[in-house]
């Protein structure tokens, strides 16, 4: 049965999906999604040139449920960054309250959206992220949260979650937009999406607010691009990526997508003054990453030249 749009005084969201070779989890996350309590829905599905059949996938469910719009990709994205960035830049933002960010492989809790949109409101703040609950195919798993006390210059070094928790204000969603589309050739080199969004907030001096309860479930497997830092996969590939020198790459195209959106931002300045590693230690010390030992970890990388 054709499932037509909502329409009432509920809230507006918008959710962006970027897809690439998701079939075997896809169908339930976008069940997940559908299922939704108390918001306008409506998403955005990105398909980055999948051969595994999720392409199909996708045109049923825009066929059946006219809240959800397939944008097909002429050409490869080269990314899941570079896919929610198409989808970013040419998201109808105007018809909308709010912006979340969907991956593929995860299943939602009906409350997701409605949690995001009212702890937004209660607070003022700008972009949501909330914990997650890590599950692996053996049953085990594992809340993952974040540390919320931050530094001069966190936002430098790290993201402010997972992004498939994220929600943003349209006010903020707006102007990231418009940075998106002037400054696409600076995000070419950005991994992670939600590190730039987190980036950009903290640059526009938007806040940023954290619910300890997880609202989705962040499912584990051999294709997740990272995978939770719980696991020991996860932290084998978060230290060969701080010693081959893609962490320090990933640091300065932030560091360069902070300059355009405020040019002279006083933790940049601060970072780029430190040109030695015997500099570079007592700045990071102070103004690293949030929590104590990813500011440790971060240390020991500056000590032996890796970052």
């Amino acid at each position: 049965m054709l499932r037509a749009a909502i329409v009432s005084g509920e809230p507006r969201v918008l959710v962006l999906v970027a897809v690439h070779d998701g079939l075997p989890w896809l169908p339930a996350q976008l069940a997940s999604l559908a299922a939704q309590t108390d918001v306008d829905l409506q998403v955005l599905l990105g398909d980055d040139q999948s051969s595994d059949g999720s392409p199909e996938v996708l045109q049923r469910w825009a066929a059946q449920d006219t809240r959800f719009r397939l944008l097909p990709a002429p050409s490869a994205c080269g990314g899941a960054a570079a896919n929610f960035f198409r989808l970013l830049a040419q998201a109808e933002l105007e018809r909308t309250d709010y912006l979340a960010f969907c991956d593929q492989d995860d299943q939602w809790y009906p409350e997701r959206l409605i949690a995001g949109v009212r702890l937004l409101a209660d607070s003022g703040a700008d972009l949501y992220s909330a914990a997650t609950l890590a599950r692996w195919p053996d049953g085990r798993q594992r809340r993952l949260s974040q540390t919320t006390q931050q530094t001069r210059a966190d936002f430098l070094f790290e993201g402010a979650g997972q992004g498939c928790s994220f929600l943003l204000t349209r006010r903020a969603a707006l102007r990231i937009q418009q940075a998106v589309r002037q400054h696409a050739d600076l995000l070419a080199s950005v991994h992670y999406h939600d590190w730039a969004v987190y980036a950009a907030i903290r640059a526009l001096e938007l806040e940023w607010v954290f619910d300890p309860q997880p609202h989705l479930e962040y499912r584990q497997h051999q294709g997740n691009d990272t995978g939770a830092r719980a696991s020991g996969g996860g932290v084998r590939r978060r230290l060969a990526l701080i010693r081959s020198g893609w962490y320090r790459a990933q640091v300065e195209a932030i560091v360069r997508w902070v300059q355009v959106l405020r040019p002279g931002h006083p933790a940049v300045e601060g970072w780029q003054s430190c040109q030695s590693r015997l500099s570079r230690l007592p700045w990071v010390l102070r103004n690293g990453r949030r929590r104590g030992s990813d500011r440790l970890v971060q240390l020991l990388a500056v000590a032996l030249g890796w970052l």
